[in-house]
C-alpha cells in the first residue's frame, strides 16, 4: 500500500512529506469541517516550490488535531442522543451504539496518537527526512477521524427514511427523473471516456468489453462469425465515436436473443485453452425418480416433487468437474484414482435467468475445482422466457435433493456441501434455501456464497440504480415487466469465493 499516493487520493497533502506534530494539511475544498469554529484555520498562503520539479498545492489548510477530536466526540454524543430518541429499529440502535463506541474510545485514541508522535521523533531517517511507520499510523488515524467527522455531522441532517426508504412509498417523481435520464444522449460516456470513473486497470477492461460489444453488434447485423467480430472490434478501436453510437444502439434496441448471443461468447472453444485441465469435466443429468424424500426437522420426511412449473417434468442437465477421478465418477476400464471427497460445491450460473450456461462459466469453474480439490456440480437450469421463474428454482431444489440422496454418484461422501451462484444464480440459491427453510428441511447447505446477487427486482431510488444508467444499461432484461439490474463484481470475485469455500470446509 502506497500511503503517500493514498493520502493524496484522500485529499491530504503534507507540507513537507511528513512533518512535526500539527503537520497534517488538507485541501480546504474537501474539508466539510473547515467552516466549524472548532477547527482553526492556521494558514492560507502559497506554499513555496520544492526542488524545482516537485510542487505542493498552492493553498493548504492546517487542522489542529485536538480540536478535531473534540468536535468528533461532541458529534458522537449528540448523534447518540438523537438516534436513541428516534423510532426504535435495528438501524437506529446500531448507529447509536457506534456513536457511543466512538466517543468512549476517543480519549484512548488521542493518547495513543501522542505516544506515536513522541516515538516518531527518535525514529526519523534524519532531520531533513521526518518519515517513519509511526508517522504513517498517525496519518491513517487523521484520515479516519476526518472521515468520521464528515459522515457523523450529516446523520442528523438527513430526512426521515433517507437511509432506508420504505418499499411501499410513492416514487412517481423519482421515476419521472429516471425516464428523463433515459432519454438523454449518453454516447459521450461510451466513447473516449468509457470507464473514466475507474482506475486505469479497470478502464482498460471496460474499453475491451465496449469494443467487443460494438463489434459483435455489427457482426450480428450482417451475420458474421467470430473472425468478423475481431475485425469489427479492431476497426472500432480507431473510431471511438462510432463505437459509442453502436453501444447506444445496442442499449436501446437489443433484444434477449442479442444479449444471449453476446453473453455466450465465453462458450467459444478457444476459451478452454487458457483453463486448467481436469480429469472429469463432462455433462450429465439428474434423472426423474419421482418425489424425493429428505429429512425434516420433525419426525416425518419432506418430499420434493419433480419440477413441473411452465412445462412437463424433464431430466435436469448438469456438468460435473473434478481434478481427479473418484469412485462412481470413473469411466469404464479406468482405475479409481481417489476416494470420495468430504466436500462438494453446487454452482448455479448467472445470466439474468435468460442466458449463459455452465460452459460459459467454465473458465473459473475449472480453476475452482482444481484449487479446492473437490467435485463441483454446475446446474444448467431452464432459462426464461421459455421457462419463467419458478421453474429454475424447482429444478435446483430437485437437483439438491437428488444429490443429498445419491452422494457417491458424484464422488462425494456426503459430509459438507456449499452452494455458490453469481447474479441470477445467486438469487436462485437464496430462493432455494428459503424454500428449504419454509419446508422445514433438516439438511441445509453448510455454506452459501452469493456473488453480486440482486434481491430487489424493481425500479427503486438507489445510488446503484442511478449509476447503472451509464455503466450497465445493457443488462436490462424483461422479467414480468420489471427491470433487472446487476452490479459488476470486484476483479477478485473468484479469489474471494475460493477463500469463502476454504473457511466453510474448515468450520
Amino acid at each position: 500500500m502506497n500511503l503517500r499516493s493514498d493520502n493524496k487520493r484522500f485529499g491530504i497533502y503534507p507540507p513537507s512529506e511528513f512533518t512535526t506534530p500539527g503537520y497534517r494539511a488538507f485541501r480546504a475544498e474537501q474539508m466539510n469541517i473547515a467552516a466549524s469554529n472548532d477547527v482553526r484555520d492556521v494558514a492560507s498562503t502559497k506554499t513555496p516550490e520544492r526542488n524545482g520539479n516537485q510542487k505542493l498545492r498552492d493553498y493548504e489548510l492546517s487542522i489542529e488535531r485536538n480540536s478535531v477530536f473534540d468536535l468528533l466526540k461532541q458529534l458522537a454524543i449528540d448523534n447518540e442522543v438523537y438516534f436513541k430518541q428516534c423510532y426504535p429499529s435495528v438501524y437506529t440502535t446500531r448507529i447509536a451504539e457506534c456513536c457511543q463506541e466512538i466517543y468512549i474510545s476517543l480519549d484512548l485514541i488521542r493518547d495513543t496518537v501522542e505516544k506515536f508522535l513522541e516515538a516518531a521523533k527518535s525514529r526519523d531517517y534524519d532531520a531533513n527526512t521526518p518519515g517513519n511507520g509511526f508517522r504513517s499510523l498517525v496519518c491513517i488515524i487523521d484520515v479516519v477521524t476526518l472521515r468520521l467527522v464528515s459522515v457523523i455531522s450529516m446523520l442528523s441532517m438527513l430526512d426521515d427514511d433517507s437511509l432506508f426508504p420504505p418499499l411501499n412509498s410513492d416514487y412517481e417523481q423519482f421515476n419521472g427523473i429516471l425516464k428523463g435520464i433515459e432519454s438523454l444522449d449518453a454516447s459521450c460516456f461510451y466513447g473516449r471516456h468509457l470507464g473514466f470513473q475507474f482506475s486505469q486497470s479497470v478502464k482498460r477492461i471496460f474499453n475491451v468489453i465496449g469494443m467487443v460489444l460494438a463489434g459483435y453488434s455489427m457482426s450480428w447485423t450482417i451475420g458474421c462469425g467470430s473472425v468478423g467480430i475481431l475485425m469489427n472490434s479492431a476497426k472500432l478501436l480507431l473510431n471511438p465515436e462510432e463505437r459509442a453510437s453502436r453501444i447506444m444502439k445496442v442499449i436501446r434496441e437489443a433484444d434477449i436473443e442479442f444479449c444471449r448471443g453476446f453473453w455466450n461468447l465465453s462458450e467459444l472453444p478457444d476459451a478452454k485453452l487458457f483453463c486448467p485441465s481436469l480429469a472429469v469435466c463432462e455433462k450429465s443429468e439428474i434423472p426423474l425418480v419421482g418425489a424425493i424424500a429428505i429429512d425434516s426437522n420433525g419426525q416425518d420426511f419432506i418430499y420434493i416433487s419433480p419440477p413441473k412449473a411452465h412445462g412437463i417434468p424433464e431430466p435436469i442437465p448438469i456438468k460435473i468437474l473434478d481434478v481427479v477421478m473418484r469412485k462412481a465418477e470413473q469411466k469404464p476400464n479406468l482405475p479409481i484414482k481417489a476416494q470420495l471427497s468430504p466436500n462438494l460445491v453446487i454452482h448455479c450460473h448467472g445470466g439474468g435467468y435468460v442466458a449463459t450456461s455452465s460452459k460459459s462459466h467454465e473458465t473459473y469453474l475449472r480453476g475452482w475445482a482444481k484449487s479446492l480439490e473437490c467435485p463441483l456440480i454446475s446446474i444448467d437450469y431452464s432459462l426464461a422466457p421459455e421457462s419463467p421463474f419458478p421453474r429454475a428454482m424447482e429444478e435446483v431444489l430437485y437437483a439438491y435433493a437428488y444429490i443429498l440422496n445419491h452422494p457417491t454418484d458424484f464422488g462425494w461422501s456426503g459430509e459438507k456441501v456449499c452452494m455458490v451462484g453469481d447474479s441470477a444464480g445467486g438469487n436462485l440459491i437464496i430462493s432455494m434455501n428459503l424454500r428449504l427453510i419454509e419446508l422445514g428441511a433438516k439438511r441445509l447447505p453448510d455454506g452459501i456464497v452469493p456473488i453480486y446477487t440482486p434481491f430487489l427486482f424493481q425500479k427503486y431510488p438507489a445510488c446503484a440504480q442511478r449509476r447503472c444508467y451509464t455503466s450497465n444499461d445493457s443488462s436490462r432484461l424483461a422479467m414480468e415487466g420489471k427491470i433487472v439490474r446487476f452490479e459488476i463484481g470486484p476483479p477478485t470475485t473468484e479469489l474471494w469465493a475460493l477463500r469463502a469455500f476454504v473457511e466453510i470446509w474448515r468450520s
